[in-house]
């Protein structure tokens, strides 16, 4: 992760750095920075993506409520539909 801090550093906007660094932090179980990460995402074509992976954090965390919230938002075309429905289809 350090070598994508750096690039961040470098492009602070860059959307693709910030989603690969919230995925290291979920996978490190680091919530709250994973949440902070995938908020600031701004970029649209990356935002369904921040969406997704935002939604993984609550799961991670057995936040059920915040985690269908967050599913429900996740329309048709977007990174993931399909796996967003399953996934609320199981609530």
């Amino acid at each position: 992760m350090p070598v994508f801090l750096e690039l961040l550093k470098e492009e602070p906007d860059n959307a693709e750095v910030q989603l690969a660094i919230g995925i290291c932090q979920l996978e490190l179980e680091q919530f709250e920075n994973a949440s902070q990460t995938f908020t600031s995402v701004n970029n649209p074509l990356y935002k369904d993506q921040a969406q997704w992976y935002m939604a993984m954090t609550f799961l991670k965390q057995s936040d059920l409520t915040s985690a269908r919230t967050i599913l429900e938002l996740i329309e048709k075309g977007d990174f993931n539909y399909e796996k967003a429905q399953d996934l609320l289809s199981s609530f």
